[in-house]
């Protein structure tokens, strides 16, 4: 990695410009591209890009004061799509508006038309979720605020706390 200093600045911070090819890593050339003549069309073979990335390096007390700055902000955002965003959530995934659910599980597509009809909605998460028990089909209550965690992480259903949910209510997936 070709690094070129540049300067220090007010906090500290150690400025750097990278002039290293992204795409050979500064060999200029490879014998993967032999194909089409082995040089690096990004740098036209000499290894150094055409304009500089900026490389910054900072001081513990400037980089904890900017993660806090982060931190702060993403908290705020988070607390904005709570207020706004919440009840909208909740509805389109089959909640009620006092955040409770009943969650359909199983083998559901002979019943699938009776859980729509129902008010029911399907996530890849939960399955079927509706904001009222729905004729006399078997059904497991949940709260929204149980499985939040769940739909931050993009219905990643290897979440462990999912996975001790699921388990802990005997559902198999």
């Amino acid at each position: 990695m070709e690094l070129q200093f540049i300067k220090i600045d007010k906090n500290g911070t150690k400025i750097y410009h990278d002039w290293t090819c992204p795409r050979c890593g500064g060999a200029g050339e490879s014998e993967a591209w032999a194909h089409t003549g082995r040089t690096c069309y990004e740098c036209e073979g000499s290894g150094r890009r055409h304009k500089p990335a900026i490389v910054k390096h900072y001081t513990p007390e400037h980089e904890a004061k900017l993660n806090a700055k982060r931190e702060k902000r993403i908290a705020e955002r988070i607390e904005k799509a709570k207020v706004e965003d919440y009840p909208k959530a909740l509805k389109r995934n089959g909640f009620g508006e006092d955040g409770v659910g009943y969650v359909y599980t199983g083998n559901t597509f002979a019943i699938k038309d009776e859980l729509k009809a129902g008010g029911a909605r399907f996530s890849f998460a939960l399955h079927w979720v509706s904001p009222k028990p729905i004729a006399d089909f078997p059904c497991i209550e949940i709260r929204a605020t149980d499985v939040i965690d769940w739909f931050h992480s993009r219905y990643d259903l290897s979440n462990p706390k999912c996975e001790a949910w699921l388990a802990e209510h005997g559902i198999e997936f």
